[in-house]
């Protein structure tokens, strides 16, 4: 018999979301940062790291401790839009054409928030355990109007994780507070840096 797995940091069990194709809207991302993984049995490399989550605004729980918020699915990617990423393969099926490399270059991943599609969600069994995963993204279909958005659309990072941590995996926090760029918070400077200023990057649409 199948055992349904509660989702993390609640008292309530469910199942996972419905398998198929449904309307979600991006409403969190975690820039985790700069962290050491490995893959099979290779070294372990630096890998920029971004985790985000869509809700699903027509499924809506009912009873217990998120009683009328909608259900939610997550993805961690390794920020990247080099063409062989998943991330960029679901970016590119979901505003339906490839970057150029002017707009990867130049690509706001914060762009994403708010922004409706579909997401295909498929079923894998690991054990006794059932995952909710997303197998696709795409565009909305023409003349399909998404439902207003119910949960703020967030934007975390190592700079204000500590504010808005109860708001995002315990195990993700913890994965951000090893990236480079939260240790980097946390050293004592040793002297002042000159400021360089950047060059203002051309606003993309998504």
């Amino acid at each position: 018999m199948i055992k349904i797995i509660a989702t993390e940091g609640n008292t309530t069990k469910w199942e996972p979301v419905e398998a198929g194709t449904h309307l979600a809207r991006c409403v969190r991302m975690v820039h985790i940062g700069t962290v050491m993984e490995s893959y099979a049995n290779e070294p372990a490399k630096p890998k920029n790291k971004v985790f985000l989550t869509w809700e699903f605004p027509s499924m809506l729980i009912e009873g217990g401790d998120y009683d009328g918020k909608p259900r939610v699915i997550s993805k961690e990617y390794t920020l990247s839009l080099h063409p062989k990423t998943t991330l960029c393969k679901h970016l590119v099926a979901w505003r339906g054409k490839s970057f150029s490399p002017k707009e990867a270059e130049a690509f706001d991943i914060t762009k994403l928030l708010g922004v409706a599609c579909m997401i295909t969600v498929v079923h894998n069994e690991v054990g006794d355990k059932v995952y909710a995963n997303i197998g696709s993204i795409s565009g909305l279909p023409k003349g399909l109007e998404a439902p207003e958005q119910v949960l703020e659309s967030l934007a975390v990072n190592a700079t204000n994780i500590d504010e808005h941590s109860d708001s995002i995996p315990d195990y993700i926090v913890e994965k951000l507070k090893t990236s480079t760029e939260f240790l980097a918070l946390t050293e004592t400077p040793t002297a002042e840096e000159p400021v360089v200023k950047e060059e203002e990057e051309e606003e993309l649409p998504f």
